[in-house]
């Protein structure tokens, strides 16, 4: 095995261990379950930023609740639109108890999480993965759990994870 393969090799495990670490550190309960807001709570404030997302996975968990995957465009892999773009998922989302929105900068990236995630991905398109997945938005009403996690240049490089925790409503 090469060095490039070896490090492509590394970062595919990295990137399934943080997304099972995601996954299981929130826990299994994340979902949907409308508080009973209006829609008002989906328009941003105002001077807010508004980006545009592509949502190309949605799914339901059984004991209720809702994940998305979405693809932004790669001009917002910086800290200060990854934060902006929390903010928006934020207002976006208030009426729920459960959310869990994993965002990519690529569609391709997004299209593989299923793969990566069994470890069913070639070393490219494992180093593809981790270089696009850039955010992950997770809510649970019943533990106070909500929290942006940003990775501008991806989550298989040397910075890794920044964590941004809202206050519990």
């Amino acid at each position: 095995m090469t060095g490039p393969e070896r490090t492509a090799r590394r970062i595919s495990k990295t990137a399934v261990v943080a997304l099972v670490a995601i996954t299981c550190g929130v826990g299994v309960v994340l979902g949907l379950a409308r508080l009973g807001s209006d829609d008002s709570s989906a328009t941003p404030g105002r001077g807010a930023e508004r980006f545009a997302y592509q949502t190309v996975e949605w799914w339901t968990i059984p004991a209720g609740g809702f994940g998305n995957v979405i693809v932004v465009d790669s001009s917002l892999r910086s800290e200060p639109k990854l934060r902006a773009l929390g903010e928006q998922l934020r207002r976006e989302n208030e009426g729920y108890r459960y959310v869990f929105i994993e965002v990519f900068s690529n569609l391709r990236a997004a299209a593989l999480r299923d793969s990566a995630l069994a470890e069913r991905v070639s070393a490219e398109e494992a180093a593809l993965y981790a270089r696009h997945f850039i955010a992950s938005y997770v809510r649970n009403s019943h533990t106070g759990h909500h929290q942006l996690r940003i990775a501008p240049n991806g989550i298989g490089t040397e910075n890794g994870w920044e964590t941004i925790t809202y206050p519990p409503r």
